[in-house]
């Protein structure tokens, strides 16, 4: 389970450096991102809580992406109708 977790903690932070410069997310929501996965990386067999960092952070990101989408299609229904 730990090596599960352990490897898409690793994913996750190699794909949130491009996001930096897309600004698919806020900019402080990818610098938050990058610091925890930076701070996780290497602590990752000692914390016991990592796990619980790692899905509020997945949970963040998650809440995000479907505020915005909710936000983008309301303003569409606006401007359409």
């Amino acid at each position: 389970m730990r090596q599960k977790v352990r490897y898409t903690v690793d994913q996750y932070a190699l794909k949130l450096t491009p996001s930096l410069r897309s600004r698919i997310i806020p900019r402080w929501m990818a610098f938050l991102s990058l610091v925890l996965a930076l701070f996780l990386l290497p602590r990752f067999e000692y914390i016991g809580y990592a796990s619980y960092v790692f899905l509020m952070w997945v949970l963040l990101l998650s809440v995000h992406f479907l505020l915005v989408n909710r936000i983008r299609h309301a303003n569409h229904q606006t401007a359409a109708g």
